[in-house]
């Protein structure tokens, strides 16, 4: 489950497998906070961890996104999307950080995309319908849970 820091709520559920893209000039990162300690290339999570999304994209150019989080809610069941922050339109640059912190709780691999758009941050029913497919307009991160 993922929750934007100091909030609950849950996403709609998604047909999905793995799909991790990476192209051009956009690059993703994730940040996770654990306590205070600061992990800038993170691949696990806990459920008090909290984390950040910075983007590097051309300078000069506008990015127009959303951020979803795939993750089933048990093993083998059906990855669910969840949007933890609202939909922004970034000017681009070198780490840019993505507006709020979220958390992922849950004891299932979760898939962390930033989904693009041609003038506006995409429309949510769309990403859910397409869940996890490899597609030009999204880069996404996987995270493991800690044993």
């Amino acid at each position: 489950m993922v929750r934007a820091a100091g909030t609950g709520g849950r996403g709609a559920a998604v047909a999905g497998g793995l799909a991790i893209t990476k192209g051009g000039e956009l690059a993703l990162a994730l940040v996770r906070d654990r306590g205070g300690d600061i992990d800038l290339a993170p691949t696990r999570f806990r459920d008090d961890d909290r984390f950040k999304v910075v983007v590097t994209c051309a300078p000069g150019a506008a990015l127009h996104a959303e951020l979803v989080v795939f993750q089933a809610e048990r093993a083998g069941g059906q990855a669910v999307a969840a949007f933890p922050l609202a939909g922004r339109s970034l000017a681009c640059g070198n780490r840019v950080a993505f507006p709020g912190a979220f958390r992922i709780t849950g004891r299932e691999p979760a898939t962390v995309c930033l989904v693009l758009g041609a003038a506006a941050p995409p429309s949510r029913p769309v990403i859910i319908g397409d869940g996890l497919r490899v597609a030009d307009d999204r880069v996404c991160l996987p995270l493991d849970p800690e044993p």
